[in-house]
């Protein structure tokens, strides 16, 4: 998107890592999410494709979406993370 990003949160996921990050294009503000990897150990981390990235106008709709991921979740009684390790069995 740019030359610079904001990285504003990141978090592990098994051997990967999820970033939210800030960017500008052309004059307009995007957000992104995406997983990360690290190709060799100790080298520096790779974006891959897999992703989103949406026009910052959409921040409201976005938390939203986190906020309906967060009550379905919370309605099933079980965490976050053992549905996502669920999932993938």
């Amino acid at each position: 998107m740019s030359n610079r990003d904001d990285v504003v949160y990141e978090f592990e996921a098994g051997h990967r890592t999820i970033r939210a990050s800030v960017s500008e294009f052309r004059g307009a503000t995007y957000l992104d999410l995406r997983i990360w990897y690290e190709p060799e150990p100790g080298q520096p981390l790779r974006p891959t494709q897999k992703g989103v990235s949406v026009s910052a106008e959409y921040l409201d709709e976005l938390q939203e979406a986190v906020n309906a991921l967060a009550g379905a979740v919370a309605r099933t009684g079980r965490s976050a993370v053992a549905t996502a390790r669920s999932s993938r069995t």
